[in-house]
């Protein structure tokens, strides 16, 4: 038996689904605990039974990927948005210190991966699948960067770093939240910010006291948020055009995101408009869970459950 979801079909499928996750993890605390989110547990749930029907033949699940694109664009564009220099600028050597970390543990991926692929006989490229490119940049690296493992010489580059990004989205979620709530209770970690607390636990945000009928988010903002990342989409293919037209090799939604930093910062700077980040964190939570969904499914159905030539 084939399916084949439509545009349409494929969003209202992925909704369901993050649904599905919300409903398991109000039902079950575990989840709540350590900070499992919805549409990981959702997606999943989704991915293993996929995976059974598939390899025993029962169906062959196909769907429409042309809003996994314009999903991913609007998510790593809201992203940029966040990217403050002033907020950087504040967290002074603490953010320094932070990116010479990451930077470390960057090369130690790719070196790790390369080591590995050595000890089993296979391509160094394979490393580089396995490595930063997905773990790191994700579905959208991955994207950009398999064809190009491809044409070094890698069999099947893109299936295999999209597999690593699906395995590194999942396993980070399910490990990254443990150690997280771990360290939140060892160190005694307290936050002002009350922006999740809906999502966490499925009730509804009090409204202000002084006024029953006051909006949770202020939707001129949002609008203005929401109409500032698509301005920012937009331009920002220009500036990937660019980046392609000189030889560089970067995901699609760079330029969305270099365009959406400048609209931020331009705006703390002069102040000529406004710059909306609890908005634009709104509208990137609602694109995160469709993002993740379509582009996990996507990577699962892509891959091979017989093993490929490398």
């Amino acid at each position: 038996m084939t399916i084949t979801l439509n545009m349409y079909q494929t969003l209202a499928a992925a909704v369901a689904v993050f649904f599905l996750g919300g409903f398991l993890k109000g039902k079950i605390p575990l989840f709540r605990k350590y900070c499992i989110p919805a549409p990981v547990i959702g997606g999943t749930i989704f991915s293993i039974v996929n995976c059974i029907l598939y390899t025993e033949g029962i169906w062959n699940y196909s769907q429409d990927t042309v809003m996994q694109n314009w999903c991913m664009m609007l998510f790593f564009t809201s992203i940029g948005y966040m990217a403050s220099l002033r907020l950087i600028l504040r967290g002074g050597y603490l953010v320094f210190k932070m990116g010479i970390m990451v930077a470390i543990l960057i090369l130690l991926q790719n070196l790790i991966g390369i080591s590995m692929a050595h000890v089993f006989g296979l391509p160094s490229l394979m490393g580089l699948a396995d490595g930063s490119i997905p773990l790191v940049g994700g579905h959208g690296t991955a994207g950009s960067f398999g064809p190009v493992l491809e044409e070094m010489g890698l069999m099947n580059g893109t299936t295999i770093a999209f597999a690593a990004a699906t395995f590194g989205l999942v396993s980070g979620s399910f490990i990254g939240g443990p150690i997280g709530e771990l360290l939140v209770r060892r160190f005694s970690l307290i936050s002002n910010e009350t922006d999740n607390a809906a999502e966490d636990t499925g009730e509804k945000p009090a409204l202000h006291p002084k006024d029953a009928a006051a909006a949770y988010l202020n939707m001129d903002h949002f609008m203005y948020a929401f109409g500032q990342l698509l301005l920012a989409m937009g331009i920002g293919t220009y500036v990937s055009a660019f980046f392609s037209s000189i030889g560089l090799v970067f995901p699609g939604y760079i330029g969305g995101m270099i365009v959406a930093a400048i609209i931020r910062n331009v705006s703390e700077i002069t102040e000529w408009y406004g710059s909306y980040q609890q908005e634009c964190g709104r509208s990137r939570s609602g694109t995160a869970l469709t993002s993740r969904n379509v582009k996990s499914w996507a990577a699962c159905a892509s891959i091979s459950f017989s093993p490929a030539p490398l």
